[in-house]
């Protein structure tokens, strides 16, 4: 099982692993856990991942975040290593809860470092035999679990995190003398590029404006609401402040004191009235003065609810093509296909005016240009002629 750039969150479970769990007697499975946080999750053993592997399951783990689980006791709040083996490389494991809370590990497992993790505390770990490399007893010093860009919510690290530079370069290329990753990685989990020294965890500190988050688009007089991040305020105190939003949207945070713990909510609310390209900054500062800056980039809309049609013919020569498959894709990447009819004809009703749409084609034997439009009327005759 592979796991890549996915976000294993806020669920439970009664028994072991309230993220991720497998294994049992007999269990041979092989897992890795690759450029992912596991968070917010919940078990009576194991609260993020119960690797239980008497059967000599086999788990990998590599730039991945392992944090703000639980364990109402024992067994470890990050991850129970109940057998097996387990490989860590270029990890966070920090910010668990429980008596145990970042690693439990029982006497019948094998746990090798590669190197290169940061672990919150190893006071409960068993005899691991930690490298030089590894930052241990020491807070990751991150955000918390929030949408800062990509289909996956993430956490950014802040400055003065050790985890900043301080991996391993081998797993962009898959160059590391064992145990590499399932894939190369060259990019975080957002999917923005690892820069300098890899970071350790699933994301990587930008430089500068290398990469904007797409935030969702909106339009000139409707009401907008974006929730970046909400988390509860065991994860500690945090201040978000925003500079470029358009006229009409701000950043608010808004607490919940739901016992036990109060729910924190940051969200970008409003209703814009100007229409335009944005590029909105979100700050968030720490308690102790540690601070990251996440690039977005916003589009508002023209205040109009009219739809119109795209249609046209797919053809090779004077002849329609039937069943070639049409593609309309918008700005945030929704798509939308139709099949040409026997006599080539194809169409997409309820598109919404003003804004810009790609179209495209594809047939078993023949090649279409990719066409761009933005229709303030209906175009019938947006036509698409095949290529010898």
């Amino acid at each position: 099982m592979n796991i890549l750039n996915s976000t294993i969150a806020n669920n439970t479970a009664q028994n072991g692993g309230g993220g991720l769990s497998y294994g049992g007697s007999g269990c041979t499975t092989t897992v890795s856990l690759t450029n992912s946080p596991v968070s917010g999750n919940v078990a009576n053993s194991g609260g993020g991942i119960a690797h239980s592997a008497s059967g000599g399951a086999t788990l990998t783990m590599t730039n991945s975040t392992i944090t703000n689980n639980r364990v109402p006791g024992n067994f470890g709040g990050g991850i129970g290593i109940f057998g097996g083996s387990v490989f860590f490389r270029n990890n966070i494991i920090a910010g668990n809860f429980g008596s145990q809370p970042d690693i439990y590990r029982d006497g019948n497992s094998t746990v090798t470092s590669l190197g290169n993790n940061l672990i919150g505390s190893t006071a409960t770990s068993g005899a691991i035999a930690w490298q030089a490399s590894d930052i241990l007893n020491q807070s990751p010093r991150f955000v918390p679990l929030g949408n800062y860009g990509g289909a996956t919510m993430t956490h950014p690290l802040l400055s003065g995190s050790l985890a900043i530079n301080a991996g391993q370069d081998c797993v962009t290329n898959q160059s590391c003398a064992s145990n590499n990753p399932f894939v190369a990685l060259p990019n975080d989990q957002r999917g923005a590029a690892r820069v300098g020294a890899v970071d350790i965890g699933s994301f990587e500190v930008q430089i500068a404006t290398a990469y904007a988050a797409v935030l969702p688009n909106g339009r000139v007089g409707t009401p907008y609401n974006y929730v970046v991040s909400q988390y509860n305020n065991s994860a500690g105190s945090y201040t978000f402040t925003a500079t470029g939003l358009p006229a009409g949207l701000s950043l608010t945070t808004q607490t919940s004191p739901f016992a036990p713990e109060a729910i924190v909510t940051v969200v970008i609310t409003g209703t814009p009235t100007v229409a335009g390209g944005f590029t909105p900054e979100i700050s968030i500062t720490d308690s102790g003065g540690n601070s990251t800056t996440i690039n977005y980039s916003l589009r508002v809309l023209v205040p109009t609810a009219a739809t119109v049609s795209i249609g046209g013919r797919v053809a090779l020569g004077k002849d329609g093509l039937a069943r070639a498959r049409v593609t309309l894709t918008d700005m945030n990447g929704e798509t939308r296909s139709a099949l040409t009819n026997p006599f080539g004809y194809y169409r997409f009703d309820d598109v919404a005016a003003g804004e810009t749409y790609i179209i495209s084609v594809s047939h078993k034997r023949y090649f279409f240009a990719t066409q761009a439009v933005s229709p303030m009327e209906d175009l019938t005759e947006l036509n698409f002629m095949a290529e010898q």
